[in-house]
């Protein structure tokens, strides 16, 4: 999930257009499988995301959420926008609907367990990643992810890793 490619994007949005009589949430994160228009928003959230256009992206994704307040994939990269702006409790907040609507959710545990590292939560972030070891037991992306992420804490915080402050 460190680099979020469009081209999933683009095979939902064919999905998408013969569900046209209703919102439908996909089995995994990246595809969105809802109406036209909330497919829309939500492409368009995500160019603005690669293009770290964050502030676009939250009013993108913040539409997508009002029109389809069960889509675990916008409530994910709107936190993913929001942490990218500094705003810390919004990230959490759309992390924790992501993960409410979707528990199994691949790319809210990473980014979620991204921003336990960012906060000093490390027990935290290691819960996501059991978490993410069953969602994927053969291993993925966000796993791997999040497991290089708790490394590279570790190495540079050594004994101080295991502190608990935090949001």
């Amino acid at each position: 999930m460190k680099h979020i490619v469009l081209t999933s994007m683009v095979a939902g949005l064919g999905l998408a257009m013969s569900v046209a009589s209703g919102p439908a949430l996909a089995a995994d994160s990246d595809t969105f499988t809802a109406k036209p228009a909330v497919v829309s928003d939500c492409g368009a959230g995500k160019k603005a995301i690669d293009a770290k256009e964050f502030t676009k992206a939250i009013r993108l994704f913040a539409k997508v959420v009002k029109k389809d307040a069960k889509n675990a994939d916008a409530y994910n990269y709107l936190g993913f926008a929001y942490r990218n702006t500094g705003k810390l409790k919004l990230a959490m907040v759309s992390y924790r609907q992501a993960l409410s609507i979707n528990p199994g959710h691949k790319g809210a545990l990473e980014y979620q367990g991204e921003m336990f590292l960012k906060l000093n939560r490390i027990e935290d972030a290691k819960a996501n990643f059991r978490r993410l070891q069953k969602a994927c037991p053969s291993g993925c992306e966000e796993l791997a992810d999040l497991k290089h992420d708790i490394a590279g804490y570790i190495a540079a915080r050594g004994p101080k890793a295991l502190a608990k402050p935090g949001l």
